[in-house]
This record gives structure tokens, C-alpha cells and sequence, in this order.
């Protein structure tokens, strides 16, 4: 089995991720105000996005997962066709936001703080501080850039579509640690 589907199966189990998905998108293309013709985009998007950041984290991660959890199929593969699939989710998102310099801008920020994060900032915090808050911020990122892809947003309506991502998977998180369900 290509390492990659196995992976997709393993840590983006649709199960989880299309409601998710479904959420993001709904919430990014109601806020942005877009027409009903957007809707497939915002998904697309919002898809990809989710897909680039998860995978980038467990590179990020693979240290700790080795020790955690070595059966995951990422922590015995070949990593040349997961970084490859990385920089070319990240080109293809920079693409989908080139319309928009100032949206273009906004994900390369998004990029660089995530970056950022993972090699400063993630061995300084707690575990807890991690999950529950500076990883989750990228959720409602995508909301946003989302919603400016689409021209001046309105400000009042991406708020409140960012706080609303935010709690939902605050809230989720939550749940499923403490339910035990592998992260």
C-alpha cells in the first residue's frame, strides 16, 4: 500500500475530518458572503489547507510520535514523499490565494508563524498549552484567510466565524483526549 493513502487513512479518517471540513467551509463561505458557486473553493481550499497543516505537524512531531506512538505509519516511512506532498500543498495553497496579495500574504505570515511555532516555540510550552491553544489558532486562520480570498470582509462576521472554529475545535479536542482517542 502507497504510504501516503495509508497515511491519509490513518490520520485524516473521514469519519472526523468531513464534518470538520464541512464546518470550515461552511463557516468561511458564510462569512465571506461569497455566492453559492464559491462553496466548492471554500471546501477545496479549506481541504487543502487542513491536509498541508495536519501533515506538516507530524513531521513536526515525528520525534515524539516515534516514542508515543510508533506504530503510525509516518514514524517507520520514507519522509521524501511526505515533505514532497508538503511543499507541493503549500504551493498549490499559495496558488489558490494568489488572487488576493493581500490573502497571498496572509497564508506565507501564516506559514512563517506556524514555523515559527513548531521550532521555537512548541519545546518552551506544555503538551496541554500546545494542543488546547497555539495549535488550535490555525483553524480559524483558515477561516479567514478564507473569507479575504474573497475581497473586504466583513470584519464583525469573520470574528465571530473565527471564535465559533475556535470553540468547536477547542471543544473537540477536548473530547477526544478525554475519551482516549488517538491525536
Amino acid at each position: 500500500m502507497n504510504a501516503l493513502a495509508a497515511y491519509a487513512r490513518e490520520r485524516l479518517p473521514l469519519p472526523v475530518f468531513a464534518p470538520a471540513l464541512a464546518q470550515l467551509a461552511g463557516l468561511a463561505w458564510v462569512a465571506s458572503g461569497a455566492p453559492a458557486a464559491a462553496l466548492p473553493w471554500c471546501v477545496a481550499v479549506v481541504s487543502l489547507l487542513v491536509v498541508q497543516f495536519r501533515l506538516w505537524d507530524d513531521l513536526e512531531d515525528l520525534d515524539l510520535d516515534r516514542l508515543a506512538h510508533p506504530s503510525r505509519v509516518l514514524t517507520h516511512a520514507s519522509l521524501r514523499p511526505f515533505r514532497v506532498a508538503l511543499a507541493i500543498s503549500i504551493v498549490v495553497a499559495g496558488a489558490a490565494f494568489a488572487a488576493s496579495t493581500s490573502t497571498l500574504v496572509a497564508y506565507a505570515g501564516l506559514c512563517l508563524a506556524m514555523l515559527a511555532a513548531y521550532r521555537a516555540v512548541r519545546r518552551r510550552v506544555t503538551d496541554r498549552s500546545w494542543r488546547y491553544g497555539l495549535l488550535l489558532l490555525k483553524y480559524p486562520a483558515f477561516v479567514v484567510l478564507v473569507v479575504t480570498a474573497f475581497g473586504e470582509a466583513d470584519v464583525l462576521r469573520a470574528f465571530v466565524a473565527a471564535a465559533i472554529t475556535y470553540a468547536a475545535a477547542a471543544g473537540y479536542e477536548a473530547w477526544h483526549t478525554q475519551n482516549g482517542v488517538a491525536s
